[in-house]
């Protein structure tokens, strides 16, 4: 995912990501991509990942989203962030359910 981007759809576009980027709080995201003022992170949660693991996936994107936008904000730098999950399997409904009240884009059974 990381060497193409252009193989998922809300990536199209981004140049190649980094992976296991460290935030300057030390936390880690997965996949991290940028073009220009336009950042993204994705978690990713293998096929065999429970219902809990995938919950705290979409948390885990909710944090990134944070990072990111306090790590822009002490950059000077505007623009848009965007978290995605990607699930190797089908999202759990308590997954789905925390995803979609908090606003967290998932993709599912992408090879991962």
């Amino acid at each position: 995912m990381a060497e193409n981007p252009q193989s998922l759809e809300p990536l199209k576009g981004m140049p190649k990501g980094e992976m296991e980027r460290v935030f300057p709080s030390g936390d880690r995201a997965d996949v991290f991509f940028h073009r220009g003022d336009h950042w993204c992170v994705v978690e990713v949660k293998t096929a065999r990942a429970s219902s809990e693991e995938q919950t705290r996936g979409v948390f885990q994107c909710k944090k990134n989203e944070a990072l990111m936008k306090a790590e822009k904000h002490m950059q000077g730098i505007g623009g848009s962030t965007e978290v995605i999950l990607v699930l190797g399997g089908a999202v759990h409904p308590d997954a789905r359910a925390a995803a979609n009240t908090l606003g967290v884009k998932v993709l599912e059974r992408i090879g991962v």
